[in-house]
């Protein structure tokens, strides 16, 4: 099975933006992100999220900064284009 992460924006307020993404177990992590703690036993991947930026232009920035990371690793990867409401804030 080939590992792959999960990527997305969340907003909170009307311009409030960030990326969230399941990383899966054992994979590097960019700079830039947080690891959210989320009650699932039977999940084999870890959430991060970044900061909140003030804009989407800041946000998607930073989506292809992680994009480019998870290339030079070789890591495939699902690039969703909805935002969504955070998971936990």
């Amino acid at each position: 099975m080939s590992e792959y992460c999960e990527m997305w924006m969340e907003m909170q307020k009307k311009n409030e933006f960030r990326v969230a993404l399941f990383i899966p177990e054992g994979l590097d992590t960019p700079e830039g992100i947080n690891q959210l703690v989320i009650e699932n036993p039977s999940e084999q991947r870890r959430l991060f999220v970044s900061d909140w930026f003030s804009g989407i232009i800041d946000a998607k920035k930073f989506m292809n900064k992680i994009e480019h990371f998870y290339n030079g690793l070789g890591v495939k990867f699902l690039s969703f284009r909805e935002i969504r409401k955070p998971l936990v804030l």
